[in-house]
């Protein structure tokens, strides 16, 4: 027989449960209820909020605000990444001291100007005075990746020192 999640880890406790929120998932809630351990809730923002404004609308909705709202409930620690997050969360009735915004970015000293980049220049057959644009991020309309997908081709064209990667 197979053991279950909280029998298998019962003894053998992990220490908290981080999960990403995702639509209708409330598994780190049921599992670190039943362990006795915290709760840490990566949050995104709201896919009830998301259906409304980039897919279409959910069937039960109202269920999926429950799960969305027991998750709030039951983290310790709720982790976003822009301060806008932080006031959505506390309009949800989150309390400020169980939220921590730790906002998304990158280590400029890695992608500085002044950073000799001829090698992986050379390995892509990208020439020195050839302008790089590339992108890091989920490729969702939150990013607003579709405009990108829609131009990158037409600059590339146009202009033959532009390198998409």
């Amino acid at each position: 027989m197979i053991p279950t999640l909280v029998e298998r880890y019962q003894n053998q406790k992990p220490s908290f449960i981080y999960q990403r929120y995702g639509l209708n998932n409330y598994t780190g809630a049921y599992l670190a209820k039943k362990l006795h351990i915290p709760f840490v809730l990566e949050y995104n923002g709201s896919e009830i909020w998301m259906s409304h404004h980039w897919g279409r609308p959910l069937h039960y909705e109202s269920v999926a605000q429950a799960i969305e709202t027991a998750n709030f409930q039951s983290a310790d620690l709720i982790i976003g990444n822009a301060e806008s997050m932080e006031d959505e969360l506390v309009a949800y009735g989150v309390s400020r001291d169980k939220i921590c915004i730790i906002p998304n970015g990158v280590d400029a000293s890695r992608f500085s100007p002044e950073i000799d980049g001829s090698s992986i220049r050379s390995q892509l057959g990208f020439a020195k005075d050839d302008v790089v644009v590339s992108f890091i991020g989920t490729f969702g309309p939150w990013h607003g990746a579709e405009v990108l997908a829609q131009t990158i081709s037409k600059v590339c064209a146009n202009d033959p020192h532009v390198r998409y990667l």
